[in-house]
């Protein structure tokens, strides 16, 4: 069998492997002598260094929701408009490419309870004190 036909059957097999997927992909990459479909593999094998250019469907979308007080009146788990966060903290804190190796990123996904969101994006400790006062007057 042609290892491209082992690639195919791989993909569509009941339970497939992904890791020993793009193992084959990345030997079949270098017998191609294609480098840019070597490296894709090797990047999502690995993780993404900051040099490398990380594909769009690596790049993830943040929504921010917060609690907002003025002592009279409470808003809870309002959505903070991505402008907003934009605006004041910069767009690193709303779209920001996941770098992490496919093995991080299965491993988080699988450790992440159906209800429950994987955890991609930036510490957002300081975040509160880039909008504070920004998201509603007083």
């Amino acid at each position: 069998m042609s290892l491209l036909k082992e690639i195919q059957s791989a993909i569509l097999g009941a339970s497939p492997n992904l890791y020993e997927i793009l193992l084959k992909l990345r030997y079949l990459a270098s017998k191609l002598g294609s480098a840019p479909l070597e490296d894709w593999v090797r990047y999502e094998i690995e993780g993404y260094p900051e040099a490398a250019l990380v594909p769009s469907f690596r790049i993830a979308e943040a929504t921010y929701l917060g609690t907002f007080t003025n002592g009279y009146r409470t808003l809870t788990n309002a959505q903070i408009p991505s402008h907003v966060v934009r605006k004041h903290a910069g767009e690193s804190w709303v779209s920001f490419p996941i770098r992490d190796s496919i093995a991080v990123v299965d491993s988080t996904l699988k450790s992440t309870s159906p209800t429950e969101r994987a955890n991609f994006g930036p510490e957002c400790a300081n975040l509160l004190l880039m909008l504070k006062g920004k998201v509603y007057e007083d």
